[in-house]
């Protein structure tokens, strides 16, 4: 019972690299959080030579499950026109992760609302963030969660913009 109430809370953005896991393997944790009722999305890295499994991965995840597409940035016009449809088939707000957002100073729900949790329990306000806020497995670290301005100059990357609190993408994945 307990258990089940955490998984009800919950809410991940999982990231899906072909070149690191197996699409099966990753599909089977995916069907295992549906099981469970953990809300998910998946993201991807939208580079060219990824968009035979991009595709792939979208045939065969659940169709409630959001697969968002983080947009290559390293080249300018790096898309053609058709490519850039083919993504947004994909990921209707693929657009939105074609900029960089001038962030620093802003508001963001990143080390309130949001948080970056890695292997060893470590806690940042962002993923692109380095300073820790603490430790999930520390006594109190919730004291540590509190609202405060963006450090960075810009986000460029779909699980870091999305936070801010004055884009229009926390009307739209609302809470989880």
């Amino acid at each position: 019972m307990k258990w089940s109430i955490l998984y009800r809370s919950l809410a991940l953005w999982t990231t899906y690299h072909a070149s690191q896991v197996s699409r099966s393997r990753f599909l089977a944790r995916c069907d295992e959080l549906c099981r469970v009722g953990v809300r998910f999305s998946v993201g991807v890295v939208g580079v060219k030579e990824s968009f035979e499994a991009l595709a792939a991965l979208r045939d065969e995840l659940p169709s409630e499950v959001y697969l968002w597409v983080n947009a290559y940035k390293g080249e300018a016009s790096y898309y053609s026109t058709r490519e850039r449809e083919f993504l947004q088939g994909i990921d209707p707000l693929f657009e939105f992760n074609t900029r960089f957002y001038e962030s620093a100073g802003r508001p963001c729900y990143t080390g309130s609302a949001v948080v970056s949790v890695d292997d060893e329990g470590a806690i940042r306000r962002c993923h692109f963030v380095s300073q820790q806020l603490g430790n999930i497995h520390s006594v109190g670290f919730e004291g540590e969660l509190v609202d405060r301005p963006c450090p960075n100059q810009s986000c460029h990357c779909h699980i870091g913009y999305v936070h801010l609190q004055d884009l229009p993408l926390a009307e739209v994945f609302g809470s989880g």
